[in-house]
């Protein structure tokens, strides 16, 4: 068997995969662009290097990859097709991705916009949470093993060392560890795994793509691996201040050491991750919050269970009352961003201290201090209680206290209001509601109760007012886009509601004419499908887009798009005759290639495949091969008819001509009847996949196959 990834072009694989050319290579394995001729696809082939053949850990982490990938279903995970495991080869059919890893395109952009890094970790945490549903966890998530295709969509690859449901702990995929700038603390320290661990990963990825760097480095790898186990990461807003504080909040949970203090869930982390992304002045919060009053604040720990929809915006909790501040302690000012990153290290000082070391102790001294402090602590409370309860009962202070609630429609929510409402009326803990209004941001819209009311024994304070405030018309703030890939600028735009109807493309190259000095100054340093500059159409002319602008729905807007010289955007032949692909070619300056005929689904003479997917850069005067449709047979119901019947309907109304008959001997039906079918009624019958009948032949001699009822049955015809 060869070992130089060279032998393998051109080669046939069981008669069916063409090896076309090399794609990617590693340590173990090459991955081969190859075509299925029966199936008439791309697809991608790993073949494990024949070197390791005879290694059984290494064919068994090969394997372990396919059946991860086969429990899953999920369009952000790639899917595999085929899997042959032989003595001198073993490989596995996936999908074919036309795209790049993640990890090159970072290393292209150096620093991601932090929405577009919100974007890929959504999709990745998708995915994760596809997977996690299923028992697999990937433990090797890490910007490598994630394509990002020309659309900008994600593909998580590479599962080669995750950890299956109900999976041994002896094989090669429980012991192994991911790459060490992305692995957990508790993979790095030989730990068990679970799902955490993935989620620490994409932390690490997030904070990579915002900013621009990984949170742990060193020229020594074993350096890293302790890194990740004792050290904590400089908050990544300290890194790039563009971060919101939201986000911040996010990185620096999922990088937590201990795996339960990150997010409950992969789906928690994206529902948090969403609402950053849909409002970027968001902050979190969980348990005790600091003495302020913060716009826009989230309980982070409501997410994982809640739906998008579920989540209020601001909960308008005074804050003074979770940080046990006493009731006549003046409300600081919202903390402006330098202090947020002081907040940040006295947090990451005190986690430092909770870390575990490395030495070794017997827990028995530590069980029986924390019992006997437990037991003193209960304790004391009980006397406190129990003193409370007798003082009262001769000073009266359990008696109910009476207040008044104004009417606070058309008042200003905010610091002031809370103050008044909490020293002069006994108010506290209000919950407000944002809604988008036409009315001034922060307006009270209306309230849940007014008047007079009783405040219950034994408390001290009313907390069950509920206000609605106005957020004010809700507007879309552009942010600059240089440099950023045309499919991603268009998914921002879809995001703010821009119909793509409303999005003129302008592909300009070094020679296109009567451009600007500073467009052609900025394309000097551009890559081919990037934005180069956004204008918005004003009284009839477009004009440039500046950071900071308001876009309207209702806006029209030219986008600046990089195309080399002689270079074109391939357009979408699919679901088009051969004629209207041929024109439509045509007219872009390319022309038509190879015509295929191939079975599908689609009526005849439909454009099914294309060499080259839509909005692909590709070079004028390029023959483009297509596949055209020759509709496929569809499958008749034949149950409980004779095979003489069942034949008549294949052949004479149907026209299916590929089929065979077995037959049950052991079966209780009447003795000629079918009595099962390979295809459902309705379903596809394709030539490389007969239907196969069972009928019912009771002589007690088991199953057998008609010898007379071949796959191309014109020989079967009576």
């Amino acid at each position: 068997m060869a070992k130089n990834y060279a032998d393998y072009i051109g080669k046939v694989l069981d008669r069916r995969y063409k090896i076309l050319k090399l794609v990617g290579e590693g340590g173990m394995a090459f991955v081969f662009k190859a075509e299925d001729l029966i199936m008439n696809r791309l697809v991608a082939i790993k073949i494990l290097n024949s070197e390791f053949n005879s290694d059984d850990a290494m064919v068994q982490r090969f394997i372990n990859e396919s059946k991860a990938v086969a429990m899953l279903s999920h369009k952000n995970i790639v899917s595999i097709y085929d899997v042959a495991i032989y003595d001198d080869m073993k490989y596995i059919v996936m999908e074919y991705l036309d795209g790049i890893t993640l990890k090159e395109y970072i290393d292209k952009k150096g620093l991601l916009f932090w929405k577009e890094g919100c974007f890929y970790a959504i999709q990745i945490l998708k995915a994760l949470e596809h997977a996690h549903s299923k028992g697999v966890i990937h433990r090797d998530i890490k910007p490598q093993n994630i394509i990002l295709n020309k659309d900008g969509d994600i593909k998580v690859t590479d599962f080669g060392i995750a950890k299956l449901p109900n999976a041994s702990s002896l094989t090669v995929a429980e012991k192994a560890i991911g790459t060490v700038y992305y692995i957990s603390p508790e993979q790095a320290s030989g730990k068990r795994t679970d799902y955490h661990a993935d989620l620490y990963s994409v932390g690490i990825m997030l904070y990579e793509m915002c900013t621009g760097r990984l949170p742990f480095v060193h020229e020594n790898a074993i350096n890293v691996a302790m890194m990740q186990v004792n050290d904590q990461p400089v908050p990544p807003i300290e890194v790039n201040s563009a971060i919101p504080e939201g986000l911040n909040q996010i990185i620096l949970r999922a990088l937590e050491k201990e795996p339960t203090a990150r997010f409950p869930s992969a789906h928690g982390m994206l529902k948090a991750l969403e609402v950053v992304y849909n409002n970027p002045n968001v902050v979190f919060t969980s348990g005790s919050i600091e003495a302020a009053v913060l716009p826009n604040t989230v309980n982070i720990d409501s997410i994982a269970t809640a739906s998008i929809d579920e989540i209020i915006p601001y909960t308008g909790v005074d804050a003074s009352v979770f940080s046990g501040k006493k009731i006549n302690e003046e409300v600081k000012e919202p903390p402006k961003r330098d202090k947020g990153k002081k907040r940040s290290k006295n947090i990451r000082q005190k986690r430092k201290k909770s870390l575990f070391t490395g030495a070794s102790h017997t827990m028995f001294p530590m069980v029986l201090g924390v019992a006997l402090a437990f037991l003193l602590v209960a304790g004391a409370i009980m006397m406190f209680l129990f003193e409370s309860y007798i003082k009262s009962m001769f000073d009266g202070s359990n008696e109910p206290i009476i207040t008044t609630i104004p009417n606070l429609e058309g008042e200003i929510y905010g610091k002031e209001l809370l103050s008044d409402l909490r020293e002069e009326n006994k108010i506290t803990e209000i919950s407000v509601n944002y809604v988008k209004s036409e009315r001034p941001r922060n307006e009270i819209i209306k309230q849940n109760r007014s008047g007079t009311v009783v405040i219950p024994e034994g408390k001290e304070y009313y907390t069950s007012l509920v206000l609605t405030v106005s957020k004010g018309p809700e507007e879309n703030v552009y942010e600059d886009m240089l440099y950023y890939s045309e499919s991603y600028v268009k998914k921002c735009f879809e995001d703010w509601g821009v119909q793509r109807n409303k999005l003129k493309i302008e592909g300009v190259s070094d020679k296109t004419e009567g451009l600007p000095s500073d467009l052609k100054a900025v394309m000097r340093f551009a890559s081919t499908s990037q934005v180069l500059r956004i204008e918005i159409l004003k009284d009839g002319n477009y004009v440039r887009l500046n950071h900071g602008d308001i876009i309207k729905e209702t806006d029209s807007f030219r986008i600046y798009v990089y195309y080399p010289e002689n270079n074109v955007k391939m357009p979408n032949l699919l679901d088009l005759t051969e004629e209207e692909a041929s024109k439509l070619l045509d007219d872009m300056g390319l022309s038509l290639g190879n015509v295929e005929e191939v079975e599908s689904e689609e009526e005849d003479g439909i454009v099914v495949w294309q060499e080259y997917d839509e909005d692909a850069v590709v070079s004028r005067a390029t023959k483009v091969d297509i596949k055209i449709s020759k509709q496929c047979k569809f499958m008749p119901d034949i149950m409980g008819l004779t095979e003489k019947e069942a034949r008549n309907v294949l052949v004479m109304e149907a026209d299916i001509l590929h089929y065979r008959f077995v037959y049950d001997k052991k079966s209780d039906e009447p003795y000629g009847t079918v009595i099962e079918v390979s295809h459902e009624v309705g379903d596809p019958v394709y030539s490389d996949n007969p239907v196969i009948i069972t009928v019912a032949a009771n002589d007690g001699m088991g199953l057998e196959e008609s010898a007379d009822s071949a796959d191309i049955s014109s020989e079967e015809e009576e």
